[in-house]
């Protein structure tokens, strides 16, 4: 372990199996066209979708329906109005509204050869997924598929994400995917597939829970496809121009804007991805990346990575526009009194927007955290040319004490000073009482 961590690599995945050191590689495979046309589908099959109402689940549920008439179950949290009633909702709600819009999806499906059956339920509740799926074959029959996309798009540096957070995103991949295997594991179906995402691989600023989430769908895919005897496939989705986590997924706006340039130039379209879809269920293998781009290249770009490039770019998704007054603190205002804290302050006040910081002000009571953290002292060890790490801040949380980091003999003539002070204020004292 000690090589290995004193050895420079650009490897980001390494795991030691007895004797032998392994790395993640990738290489590019082309899949052809299957020659029959719909390989692995059924005339009239029984599919289920999970997240089949938006981005990549209503995209495959138009395929199904306009190549092989399927039979979907499509499976969504939120909840469409009685049949009965779609006519007056048409009819009493403009074109903005999402209801509206899902139930006209669901007729182009049914006018497009398909039976649909439309279920609200929580991919993580075992209750409610097997009364969908139970009811989905008392009306269809036996499943003969599944294509699992539901998810939930993250957002937010780690540092600033609660547990319960954490665990909104990761629940519908992980303990979803657990839950339908659990109840579709003794069903003969034709695949089960999962719809993971290139952040398992190069990550995505803001994302680490969804990583991990599309991670686990990799990881499961690997440990169960030899063992059922069935395709389960991870498909590693890059950017679609249209739909998917990609285009709702929260960030910073600098980086969303840049997110939306780059899948208007780069991002595959609704018609590229379903011609993926295709190739891979013609196929055998467990984990497939999908990228409309050099993957190769992008994750060279990843592993090679450099620290103060990230941390330039954080600088430009983070800066601040707003100022605030000085909040209310357990310590009264003090202005810096020489040239080194005043030169804190600044870059104090630039990364956490405080109009007035005195010496003796908090880091953290001023709001700030460790990602800002991270910002202050690359900002303070370029100004004064230093290599000191984050775990000051927590030591000298405040200007005042920081100053003495960055002037030590100053601070050792002032603590003499103050003890000289005192000394001689003991003796006058013992004058005085003498």
């Amino acid at each position: 372990m000690l090589t290995e961590l004193t050895v420079s690599t650009c490897d980001q995945m390494i795991a030691y199996r007895g004797v032998n050191r392994w790395v993640q590689s990738f290489e590019p495979v082309r899949f052809d066209e299957a020659k029959n046309g719909t390989p692995r589908l059924r005339e009239g099959g029984v599919y289920l979708i999970t997240g089949g109402l938006g981005g990549i689940g209503i995209v495959m549920a138009e395929y199904l329906a306009r190549t092989v008439q399927a039979k979907l179950l499509l499976i969504g949290r939120s909840t469409l109005p009685k049949r009965d009633d779609w006519e007056q909702w048409l009819v009493t709600h403009n074109e903005a509204d999402s209801t509206r819009c899902k139930i006209l999806k669901v007729q182009e499906l049914e006018q497009l050869g398909a039976e649909v059956l439309v279920m609200s339920a929580d991919v993580t509740n075992t209750e409610q997924m097997h009364l969908a799926i139970a009811q989905a074959e008392s009306q269809f029959g036996q499943l003969n598929g599944v294509i699992h996309t539901a998810g939930v798009p993250g957002g937010g540096v780690i540092q600033r994400k609660t547990q319960s957070e954490a665990e909104s995103i990761l629940a519908p991949k992980v303990k979803g995917t657990l839950i339908l295997d659990s109840i579709v594991k003794d069903m003969q179906l034709d695949f089960f597939i999962l719809a993971s995402s290139m952040s398992s691989i190069i990550g995505g600023f803001g994302q680490v829970d969804y990583c991990g989430a599309n991670a686990f769908l990799d990881a499961f895919a690997h440990c169960n496809t030899s063992k059922r005897g069935r395709l389960i496939t991870s498909i590693n989705w890059g950017a679609w121009q249209e739909v998917g986590m990609g285009v709702n997924t929260a960030r910073p706006q600098k980086i969303q804007e840049l997110r939306a340039e780059n899948v208007k130039q780069q991002g595959m379209s609704p018609h590229e991805g379903v011609d993926a879809f295709m190739r891979i269920l013609g196929s055998t293998i467990t984990q497939v990346v999908v990228s409309p781009s050099d993957f190769l290249n992008s994750l060279e770009q990843y592993n090679s990575y450099n620290a103060a490039e990230v941390l330039e770019f954080l600088e430009t998704v983070n800066e601040l526009n707003s100022k605030y007054p000085r909040p209310e603190l357990s310590n009264d205002y003090i202005a810096p009194r020489n040239e080194i804290e005043r030169k804190l302050v600044g870059i104090w006040h630039k990364n956490l927007g405080i109009e007035q910081i005195g010496i003796h002000d908090n880091f953290f009571e001023l709001g700030g955290d460790s990602l800002i953290g991270i910002q202050v002292i690359a900002h303070l060890n370029r100004e004064f040319d230093l290599n000191i790490s984050v775990a000051t801040l927590y030591e000298c949380p405040n200007v005042g004490s920081m100053a003495k980091i960055l002037m030590p003999e100053e601070s050792e003539k002032n603590t003499f000073e103050q003890r000289l002070s005192r000394g001689q204020k003991r003796r006058q004292i013992k004058i005085l009482k003498n």
